[in-house]
């Protein structure tokens, strides 16, 4: 074999040795809500809704709110360079009504260096009002830039009451899903 060959082959597996040793070995609990009453989630990061909600409790581990149309619920993560890291997916638990749906944000950035950031928008229906367990590949967000994702958004409830509660659960980064 060529010599140059040899060595562009060794390039690639130390790329990739790099790569795997950087990489997640299990998924990151970003809030399972006990910290909720002080606006931060497990990784001490702020985490709460907008303000506008017409109701919202917590008690242990789990938080209930009855948003209005244009409320939203917020969680913020360090920033988080999807293609090294290994995480893949985000994941929650929600129990929402029966046939609702809800829109999700992920706000990303061209790299961690870079404060502005995108946003791009996933959209869930057909809740069973039961509790479920989302989980939404990174990759699935279109145009998302995921070497830089810093916030996931919940907003734009949509549900046959305008009283229904909302009980979403533990939110959590999926390691190589």
């Amino acid at each position: 074999m060529h010599p140059r060959r040899v060595l562009h082959y060794l390039a690639i597996g130390l790329r990739f040795s790099k790569a795997a040793a950087a990489t997640c070995s299990s998924n990151l609990l970003v809030d399972d809500f006990s910290r909720f009453s002080n606006g931060r989630n497990n990784l001490g990061l702020k985490a709460s809704d907008d303000g506008s909600m017409a109701s919202i409790s917590s008690i242990g581990h789990s938080i209930s709110f009855t948003p209005r149309p244009m409320s939203y619920f917020y969680e913020t993560v360090p920033c988080v360079d999807a293609e090294t890291s290994g995480y893949k997916a985000l994941a929650f638990t929600i129990k929402a009504p029966t046939g609702a749906s809800l829109t999700l944000e992920m706000q990303t950035r061209e790299n961690c260096s870079i404060e502005a950031h995108n946003s791009t928008w996933r959209y869930f229906m057909n809740f069973t009002g039961e509790h479920e367990r989302i989980v939404a590949p990174v990759s699935s967000f279109l145009g998302a830039k995921t070497s830089g994702i810093s916030a996931f958004n919940w907003a734009t409830w949509k549900s046959q009451s305008t009283e229904s509660v909302w009980e979403p659960g533990d939110v959590e980064l999926v390691c190589g899903a």
